[in-house]
């Protein structure tokens, strides 16, 4: 299949991060007016549910590409140990937002699944092996959250060093590292079936289709296990989870380019997770006073 790709790495941000922001407005306009059956509420979490498959493949693809990990999850660590601490404060001082604190850290998510893919890029099995434990951590977050949703409290695993989506997002990253492992075993055997070497094929047209391909199957098979594991107990969030696959047809139209990336931009996305949140707690306070 050939067609113009026409979204950048910038792109992906800006749609996820617009997608992300929608999707907490709505949490608001829940929280204070909107029934969980309301129309404009339910648009607007469904339109969320496409931010978190764009994050992941960013996290992946920058692990992949980055020179420096260790500045790379510097920078998760400490946006993770920053929601940490203000999941704390949510929680002991702002009453009215004292179910968000316990919806569980998103930057854990991001920074587990980029450790897990480090360790499986190294060489050396003993270090591949310990990307088991971002996910093993990942899965005790989701198995807590159920028996806890089901009414019992949990008092060994706290609410704030908890994952936001359990095992999902982190093996949503290591699925996307997996897509070019296959990549290349494709590329090998396409190359083969034709009767040339396989670094001919290296950044051509077919190599981009078959990375945004697999980036697809993975985000429509772990969304799919997602909303399907009996583990999970019905939630209102998770009736509209499946809509989780469409951003997977945005990674169709991935060019594979950075696109513009300013430094501030580039830190600026960090920080807008906090600062919008921020902004739509106090403006919503202040309507309501």
């Amino acid at each position: 299949m050939s067609f113009k790709r026409f979204l950048s790495s910038f792109w992906l941000k800006i749609i996820a991060m617009s997608c992300m922001f929608l999707d907490h407005l709505g949490l608001m306009l829940g929280t204070y007016y909107l029934p969980p059956e309301d129309p404009i509420y339910m648009t607007l979490r469904i339109i969320g549910r496409i931010a978190l498959p764009l994050f992941c493949f960013m996290i992946a693809e920058g692990v992949i590409h980055t020179r420096h990990f260790g500045k790379y999850a510097l920078r998760l660590g400490i946006m993770a140990a920053f929601v940490t601490t203000a999941l704390i404060v949510i929680k002991n001082a702002l009453q009215e937002f004292e179910q968000v604190a316990y919806y569980g850290n998103i930057f854990l998510d991001l920074l587990l699944g980029a450790v897990a893919v480090y360790c499986l890029r190294q060489g050396k099995w003993y270090i591949k092996a310990l990307s088991i434990l971002p996910l093993a951590y990942g899965i005790t977050s989701y198995i807590v959250g159920n028996v806890e949703t089901g009414g019992a409290i949990v008092h060994w695993f706290p609410y704030f060093l908890r994952t936001q989506y359990g095992w999902y997002g982190i093996a949503m990253i290591i699925g996307f590292y997996g897509c070019y492992l296959l990549k290349d075993v494709f590329l090998s055997m396409h190359a083969y079936s034709i009767g040339v070497d396989k670094d001919v094929l290296v950044g051509t047209d077919l190599e981009r289709s078959a990375l945004n391909l697999l980036a697809l199957f993975n985000v429509i098979i772990m969304t799919s296990l997602y909303c399907v594991l009996p583990l999970f107990i019905e939630t209102e969030i998770l009736s509209v989870q499946w809509f989780a696959i469409v951003p997977g047809l945005l990674l169709l139209l991935y060019n594979g380019k950075r696109g513009y990336n300013a430094k501030w931009f580039e830190y600026g996305g960090y920080i807008f997770y906090p600062l919008h949140l921020g902004i739509l707690a106090l403006v919503f306070y202040l309507i309501t006073l």
